[in-house]
Protein backbone atom coordinates (compact mmCIF):
# COMPACT_ATOMS: atom_id res chain seq x y z
CA UNK A 1 0.00 0.00 0.00
CA UNK A 2 1.50 3.21 -1.14
CA UNK A 3 1.82 5.84 1.83
CA UNK A 4 -0.35 8.59 0.34
CA UNK A 5 -3.30 5.67 0.27
CA UNK A 6 -2.89 6.23 4.14
CA UNK A 7 -4.52 9.71 3.71
CA UNK A 8 -7.66 8.91 1.98
CA UNK A 9 -10.86 8.11 3.69
CA UNK A 10 -11.95 4.73 5.45
CA UNK A 11 -14.93 3.04 6.47
CA UNK A 12 -15.01 2.93 9.93
CA UNK A 13 -15.80 -0.47 10.01
CA UNK A 14 -12.32 -1.36 9.02
CA UNK A 15 -10.76 0.94 11.04
CA UNK A 16 -12.97 -0.93 14.08
CA UNK A 17 -11.78 -4.50 12.56
CA UNK A 18 -8.02 -3.21 12.31
CA UNK A 19 -8.16 -2.35 16.06
CA UNK A 20 -9.07 -5.68 17.10
CA UNK A 21 -6.75 -7.37 14.56
CA UNK A 22 -3.87 -5.41 15.93
CA UNK A 23 -5.21 -6.25 19.75
CA UNK A 24 -5.05 -10.27 18.64
CA UNK A 25 -1.95 -9.67 17.22
CA UNK A 26 -0.26 -8.16 20.71
CA UNK A 27 -2.10 -11.53 22.26
CA UNK A 28 -0.52 -14.15 20.11
CA UNK A 29 2.98 -12.49 20.22
CA UNK A 30 3.11 -12.62 23.97
CA UNK A 31 2.27 -16.13 24.10
CA UNK A 32 5.44 -16.38 22.32
CA UNK A 33 7.97 -16.54 24.76
CA UNK A 34 11.70 -18.51 25.12
CA UNK A 35 12.35 -20.63 28.01
CA UNK A 36 13.23 -18.48 31.00
CA UNK A 37 11.82 -14.99 29.64
CA UNK A 38 8.40 -13.36 30.36
CA UNK A 39 6.27 -10.72 28.74
CA UNK A 40 3.06 -8.78 29.40
CA UNK A 41 -0.43 -9.99 28.49
CA UNK A 42 -3.24 -8.42 28.60
CA UNK A 43 -5.47 -10.52 30.49
CA UNK A 44 -8.98 -8.32 30.40
CA UNK A 45 -11.08 -6.36 28.47
CA UNK A 46 -9.34 -3.58 26.76
CA UNK A 47 -11.23 -0.03 26.72
CA UNK A 48 -10.74 2.23 24.57
CA UNK A 49 -11.58 5.82 23.28
CA UNK A 50 -10.93 7.63 19.90
CA UNK A 51 -11.84 10.73 18.01
CA UNK A 52 -11.50 11.60 14.33
CA UNK A 53 -13.54 13.30 11.39
CA UNK A 54 -16.01 11.86 9.71
CA UNK A 55 -18.20 11.71 6.15
CA UNK A 56 -21.10 10.28 6.42
CA UNK A 57 -21.81 7.93 3.19
CA UNK A 58 -25.65 8.11 1.43
CA UNK A 59 -27.47 4.44 1.45
CA UNK A 60 -30.05 5.85 -0.96
CA UNK A 61 -30.69 9.58 -2.37
CA UNK A 62 -33.71 11.17 -1.12
CA UNK A 63 -35.86 10.57 -4.15
CA UNK A 64 -35.18 6.92 -3.87
CA UNK A 65 -36.24 6.55 -0.49
CA UNK A 66 -39.72 8.66 -0.46
CA UNK A 67 -37.86 12.12 0.25
CA UNK A 68 -35.50 10.89 3.01
CA UNK A 69 -32.11 10.69 3.14
CA UNK A 70 -30.82 7.83 4.45
CA UNK A 71 -27.09 6.79 5.62
CA UNK A 72 -24.71 3.80 4.80
CA UNK A 73 -21.74 4.10 6.66
CA UNK A 74 -19.24 6.38 7.73
CA UNK A 75 -16.01 6.85 6.29
CA UNK A 76 -13.01 8.18 9.28
CA UNK A 77 -11.78 11.26 7.01
CA UNK A 78 -9.53 13.88 8.49
CA UNK A 79 -11.11 16.50 6.24
CA UNK A 80 -14.41 15.24 7.13
CA UNK A 81 -17.00 18.02 8.83
CA UNK A 82 -18.45 15.89 11.53
CA UNK A 83 -16.23 14.58 14.93
CA UNK A 84 -16.86 11.38 16.69
CA UNK A 85 -14.89 10.36 20.19
CA UNK A 86 -16.00 6.42 20.03
CA UNK A 87 -15.51 4.78 23.15
CA UNK A 88 -15.35 0.79 23.78
CA UNK A 89 -14.60 -2.25 25.28
CA UNK A 90 -12.94 -5.41 23.13
CA UNK A 91 -12.89 -8.58 25.45
CA UNK A 92 -10.22 -10.33 25.20
CA UNK A 93 -10.91 -13.83 26.59
CA UNK A 94 -12.50 -14.56 23.52
CA UNK A 95 -11.91 -18.32 22.32
CA UNK A 96 -13.17 -20.07 18.93
CA UNK A 97 -15.05 -22.95 19.66
CA UNK A 98 -16.00 -25.81 17.56
CA UNK A 99 -20.04 -25.91 16.67
CA UNK A 100 -22.07 -28.82 16.16
CA UNK A 101 -22.95 -29.80 12.89
CA UNK A 102 -26.14 -27.90 11.93
CA UNK A 103 -25.77 -25.29 14.54
CA UNK A 104 -25.32 -21.62 12.42
CA UNK A 105 -25.72 -23.08 9.68
CA UNK A 106 -28.00 -21.60 6.86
Amino acid sequence: MAEADFDQPIPLSDMLSTLQREISRVQDDSLLVLPGSSRALIADDLTFSVQFNFTPVAALTAAENDGVSTFDSILVDAAGAHQMTLTGKLCLNVSPEAQPLGRGVT
